[in-house]
């Protein structure tokens, strides 16, 4: 007579994480919201730990639904925070996703430019030239404004430190301001 013993072995699914961009840049004192989402077909609650580069120590741990979102804010990021971020799920079962990691990268925060005017008095028609002084970084937009007293509207943006508004009339007399990005 043989013996014969039956046993049933679930295979659990395991938390997987969307994808995260592999970097995203943030200027220095700008605060970092790293957020991910899990795309496993899973109930209940999430345990979720993201940990940073080694020599910060940075280590954070939360719950959340199933569906997320599962979410940290870095604030008042320096040089310092600068590096990997890697965020492992782990279900309420015990399964735990393959880490999924994004980098950090931290630039000085832009100082705030100067703006200039061809002229401070024109007479209509006349091109009224703005300027800024240059960042000393690549990559750079200039923002250019209008406050006309009632609405501060964009005007352009620019990645040269100029612009123009050509044949000018009463309607242009406001204020002008640029930022750089």
């Amino acid at each position: 007579q043989e013996s014969v013993t039956l046993m049933m072995v679930p295979v659990l699914p395991k938390p997987e994480a969307a994808t995260l961009p592999a970097t995203t840049t943030y200027c220095s004192n700008e605060s970092a919201i790293l957020e991910a989402a899990n795309t496993a077909p899973l109930a209940g609650m999430i345990t979720y730990t993201w940990t940073g580069p080694p020599a910060t120590g940075f280590s954070y741990t939360g719950t959340a639904n199933a569906n997320g979102p599962f979410s940290i804010t870095i604030p008042n990021l320096t040089s310092s925070d600068e590096g990997a971020y890697t965020l492992v799920m782990t279900s309420e079962d015990g399964c735990k996703s393959d880490p999924i990691s994004t980098f950090i990268d931290v630039v000085p925060t832009p100082q705030t430019p100067q703006l200039s005017v061809s002229s401070a008095i024109l007479c209509q028609g006349e091109t009224l030239e703005l300027g800024a002084s240059l960042y000393s970084s690549s990559n750079v937009t200039y923002d250019w404004y209008f406050d006309n007293g009632v609405v501060n509207y964009l005007l352009a943006s620019t990645t040269t430190p100029s612009y123009f508004v050509p044949s000018v009339m009463a309607s242009n007399t406001g204020t002008y301001t640029v930022q750089g990005t």
